[in-house]
């Protein structure tokens, strides 16, 4: 591992439905369901932070 990860485990649950439909995203994608979560993450962050900024 390249050490870009401090704490690289963590459990989350979730709708069966929403892992299937990341899982198509993945696949759609080429990514492994773990990269399209993170991407997705990243992708909110940047959402929320640009609201923020806009509300400021």
């Amino acid at each position: 591992m390249s050490g870009k990860y401090l704490n690289p485990n963590m459990t989350v649950r979730m709708p069966q439905a929403l892992k299937d439909q990341l899982k198509q995203h993945a696949i759609a994608n080429n990514r492994t369901l773990n990269a399209e979560i993170v991407f997705a993450l990243q992708q909110y962050n940047k959402q929320q932070q640009l609201a923020s900024e806009k509300s400021t």
